[in-house]
């Protein structure tokens, strides 16, 4: 220990060639002690010289080279605007292919209700996309509040315009036929709203996700409303609610491996 000290006490004393030519004794101290050698040798080796002014500038001509102007996002109501857009002509145009026969055996308080209520929520996932755009700006609200707000929502207007029907032995094939169809609806409509997304910089992929995914399944489910049927209330809620809610569910878990994914890249460079 007292060797060490003496190491201690001779860098804080010496200084430039002084420093780099320690006395016999702590020589040999040096030579039996490695932590006491790795000090020293870091106290005495010289700082590297600055870096030229002309490998400086080639440097920064090099990095500018490699960038390229990107148009500036514009403002949230515009990007608000833009996935609502996605949702009202995905919509629309799965309903004009389809038709909107199930609209004649429903009353205009249920019509009107169950398409205020899913416009409204896709307002709600458009804000939040919106938001993921630009995550500097900050969240409307979490996607876990979005989706419970939505398909709640939802479901107590569902309860409350809808008949409930005793469910028959077979109730449970039309339902499932309206989620495929419905699955199928989202599936372009989740595209358009990723292509959108992409333009800005989201940063949470799971928040993400879930947004798309319930914009999507919103405009399946309005396709569904005006072309479906059965307008009894367990049979929306089977086949029609669930599919902006199992879409916002897939799309969390796709977002969710992707950050596990990135996640892994990150420790795997910096290992």
């Amino acid at each position: 220990m007292k060797g060490c000290e003496q190491v201690e006490s001779f860098l804080a004393s010496a200084d430039g060639a002084a420093r780099r030519n320690p006395p016999p004794e702590l020589r040999a101290h040096l030579d039996k002690c490695g932590p006491c050698r790795e000090l020293f040798e870091f106290a005495t080796t010289e700082e590297s010289s600055a870096v030229r002014t002309e490998t400086r500038c080639a440097i920064q001509r090099a990095l500018a080279a490699s960038l390229h102007p990107v148009r500036p996002l514009p403002c949230r109501t515009t990007r608000t605007v833009l996935f609502v857009s996605i949702f009202a002509i995905g919509a629309g145009l799965w309903v004009f292919k389809t038709g909107w026969n199930g609209a004649a055996g429903q009353s205009s308080i249920q019509i009107a209700g169950s398409l205020a209520a899913v416009a409204a929520a896709a307002v709600l996932a458009s804000a939040l996309l919106s938001a993921e755009m630009a995550p500097g700006e900050g969240r409307p609200a979490s996607i876990g509040f979005v989706v419970a707000a939505a398909v709640g929502g939802m479901a107590a207007l569902i309860a409350a315009l809808f008949p409930w029907e005793a469910a028959g032995p077979d109730w449970m094939a039309p339902a499932m036929k309206c989620h495929v169809h419905g699955a199928l609806f989202a599936i372009p409509v989740a595209a358009a709203a990723l292509v959108a997304l992409r333009r800005g910089a989201p940063m949470c992929p799971a928040s993400a996700g879930a947004g798309v995914g319930l914009l999507a399944g919103l405009a399946a489910m309005a396709t569904l409303e005006l072309g479906c049927a059965r307008h009894d209330a367990l049979h929306i809620a089977a086949g029609h609610l669930s599919i902006p809610a199992g879409a916002a569910l897939i799309g969390f878990l796709i977002g969710k491996a992707v950050e596990r994914r990135s996640h892994g890249r990150r420790r795997s460079l910096e290992a």
